[in-house]
This record gives C-alpha cells, sequence and structure tokens, in this order.
C-alpha cells in the first residue's frame, strides 16, 4: 500500500490499472545506488497491477500494489512511468 502524486481512475475492476513495462537495473557505480530504468529493448519482464483504495482531495490516492514479478524498484519504477510517482 502506497500514496502516490496522482489520481488514478477509479473503476469498478479489482486490479483495474497494470503495468508490464520491462526493466533494466543499470550498472552499480561505486558509492551510488542501484538504479532500476524501464528499457523495451534490454529490459527483462516485469508486471506490476495496482487498485485504488482511497482518492484524496489534494489530488493523491492511496493504492493496493502487486507486483506479479520481482524486479529491483519494480513498483517505484512503474508507478513513476505511469505518472504517479510515491509520495
Amino acid at each position: 500500500v502506497g500514496l502516490i502524486e496522482s489520481a488514478f481512475q477509479e473503476t469498478a475492476a479489482s486490479w483495474p490499472v497494470c503495468c508490464d513495462l520491462p526493466l533494466r537495473v543499470e550498472k552499480h557505480k561505486p558509492g551510488q545506488p542501484l538504479t532500476t530504468v524501464v528499457d523495451k529493448e534490454a529490459g527483462k519482464p516485469a508486471s506490476t497491477r495496482f487498485r485504488v483504495l482511497r482518492t484524496f482531495a489534494d489530488k493523491t490516492s492511496l493504492v493496493l500494489c502487486r507486483p506479479v514479478t520481482g524486479r529491483t524498484h519494480q513498483i517505484r519504477v512503474h508507478l513513476s512511468a505511469l505518472g504517479c510517482p510515491i509520495v
């Protein structure tokens, strides 16, 4: 469960929003954290499902996230790619 900086459209479906963008972990650089990016050519398959639990007046939403695969930083990167970064 996480708070995001945007509002998904709520629907009656159980998992109305899905993201299936492939992800690639950038090579680790000394002193730098791992970076995961969407890479449609060289990325590994990644799939995450999202369901809105509540939308707030300040245009944030509380969402339930269900990663189908288990890539590094998958939920954060998928939400960002959808234009809804974690707050």
